[in-house]
């Protein structure tokens, strides 16, 4: 007997949420701590040490729980978890936590991989409201 089922794939939309929320956050942080006239020499490295522990908890709120989204994430892209979990070193099973630790570690390492973009995209978004606000 032959079925036909669909998976939805949503892996990357996992990621592309949690590259929002940490944008969403850096720009909180830049528009709460840092002053106007300082914003433009505002270094990335000093954000991204300031919302270090958020970004942890932002890839962490994003993996799913639910079985059938794990299972679909890993029979979609066993792979790329399994490369990210040995590149995070966390262990020597993928499947810890029924492989949520590797759904986490691959969000974790594309957030990472974007995060300087992500940060500087908000400073510049930071920048841009001050400008306008200038202007009216």
């Amino acid at each position: 007997m032959k079925r036909t089922i669909e998976i939805e794939d949503n892996l990357d939309d996992y990621v592309v949420n949690a590259v929002d929320e940490v944008k969403t956050e850096a720009l909180e942080y830049i528009r709460e701590n840092v002053e106007a006239e300082d914003i433009e020499e505002l270094d990335i490295e000093d954000i991204r040490d300031a919302i270090e522990d958020r970004i942890w908890e932002i890839c962490d709120s994003n993996v799913p729980v639910y079985y059938y989204q794990i299972d679909a994430c890993w029979f979609l892209n066993k792979n790329l978890l399994q490369d990210a979990y040995e590149n995070m070193g966390m262990g020597d099973n993928p499947l810890d936590h029924d492989g949520m630790t590797a759904i986490f570690c691959y969000i974790n390492q594309e957030v990472n991989d974007q995060l300087d973009e992500t940060l500087e995209a908000a400073k510049l978004e930071v920048i841009a409201e001050l400008e306008n606000d200038n202007e009216i």
